[in-house]
């Protein structure tokens, strides 16, 4: 039996007290195709999988594809796709100071960059909207470790 908002579905019809606005008729599979249609994200991105690893956009996989080539040239090294980072608040219990884990930022990328004739840790993140929950882990990342992420 499948609960909805107004009773119970169970066979072809629906069993309520309540008349329910175009569901009298609905039966099992028109239930289960509704659940099954994908819902489309919040910014339209549709998700792409390159080399076996899921991109959350198309732009984030071109990102991919182009810091491969830099690798293979010998611009880029080490390079690293969707690396947790740990964001921690200090506490302080039973006057002992330590940290606590608050919440994790999965950067798109991690790289070594030639700068010269040295190699500089790069984290990058391949960018389409600066979402609200973005700004605040980057700033946190930011202020935590030193780490400015570059936007691609």
């Amino acid at each position: 039996m499948l609960l909805t908002c107004s009773g119970f579905l169970s066979g072809s019809r629906l069993l309520s007290n309540v008349a329910t606005r175009g569901w009298e008729h609905a039966t099992d599979r028109d239930v289960r195709d509704r659940r099954l249609t994908p819902k489309l994200s919040k910014y339209r991105n549709v998700k792409r999988l390159v080399d076996g690893i899921r991109f959350d956009s198309q732009h984030e996989a071109d990102v991919y594809l182009m810091l491969k080539a830099q690798q293979q040239a010998g611009v880029v090294r080490n390079l690293f796709v969707q690396v947790p980072l740990i964001l921690c608040a200090p506490i302080l219990i039973d006057d002992a100071d330590g940290f606590a884990q608050v919440a994790v930022y999965v950067a798109d990328f991690v790289f070594d960059e030639r700068c010269g004739a040295e190699w500089r840790h790069v984290v990058a993140d391949a960018k389409g909207v600066r979402t609200p929950m973005y700004k605040l882990k980057a700033k946190w990342l930011a202020l935590q470790e030193g780490i400015i992420i570059r936007e691609l």
